[in-house]
This record gives structure tokens, C-alpha cells and sequence, in this order.
């Protein structure tokens, strides 16, 4: 029964997580999902945090990138 337990309540955590933290950032809740899920393969229990940390430095660092190469409007 705790096994059982155990797995069903990971389950439901590493489907809602996402969308609960998703709410309060710009990212999508299929991507924290993924972040989550990846974070978890390449750093284990320690990549819940750091997934969607690398994930959400990723996207702003994308998002730089193209404020930086957007032509200024000329006057």
C-alpha cells in the first residue's frame, strides 16, 4: 500500500507541479512539465529545482538574444 502510495502521489505531483508553477511564470506548462521530467533524469531528486531553473534561464536568455538583434527603428 505504500508503494502504491508512493507512486501515485509522484505521479500526480509531477503532473500538477507544472501547471501550479506555470501560473506564476511565462512558461508553458508543457515545457515546466518537460524541465521537470528532465531535470529529474540529469540531476535527480536535486533536478525537480534545478529543470525548470535551467529552463527559465534558457528562455531568458533566448528572449535577450532577440530584444538584442531586433533593428532599431530609425528616426
Amino acid at each position: 500500500m505504500l508503494g502504491i502510495g508512493a507512486f501515485v502521489i509522484s505521479m500526480v505531483d509531477n503532473l500538477l507541479k507544472p501547471f501550479f508553477i506555470s501560473t506564476r511564470t511565462n512558461i508553458h506548462p508543457l515545457l515546466l512539465f518537460f524541465a521537470v521530467l528532465g531535470g529529474i533524469q540529469a540531476f535527480g531528486l536535486i533536478g525537480v529545482i534545478a529543470g525548470p531553473l535551467v529552463a527559465t534561464f534558457f528562455l531568458t536568455l533566448v528572449e535577450i538574444y532577440i530584444q538584442g538583434v531586433k533593428p532599431k527603428a530609425e528616426s
